[in-house]
């Protein structure tokens, strides 16, 4: 595949190719949301939907009335910030399939 050799090489070349076909709209309607300060809204509300108990995107999605590819990238982004750990995989009271459930991190060690 175009020469690469190792996970680093794969990932730093997926990385500049996903990044690259990224639309210009998107772009600029992340940037607009960003600014005007939605996502961190959001990411608040998904937040304090973890913390009042461990749960699924697609319950999140649920209790926050948005689309799980919404509520996703700001489980994601939490999950960097390491303010939100997994709890497990459990069944998902939505889908009713096997999924990973979302707990506030307290302090605990990866």
């Amino acid at each position: 595949m175009h020469g690469i050799t190792t996970a680093e090489n794969a990932q730093r070349y997926f990385g500049k190719t996903i990044m690259r076909n990224v639309r210009q709209t998107s772009k600029l309607a992340y940037r607009e949301e960003l600014e005007s300060g939605y996502i961190h809204n959001l990411k608040a509300r998904v937040y304090g939907v973890i913390a009042s108990d461990p749960s699924t995107i697609r319950e999140i999605a649920e209790r926050l009335e948005k689309s799980p590819n919404v509520i996703s990238p700001r489980v994601m982004e939490l999950r960097k910030e390491s303010m939100v750990i997994s709890a497990g995989k459990r069944k998902c009271e939505v889908s009713g399939k096997l999924a990973y459930a979302w707990k506030v991190n307290n302090g605990e060690l990866f």
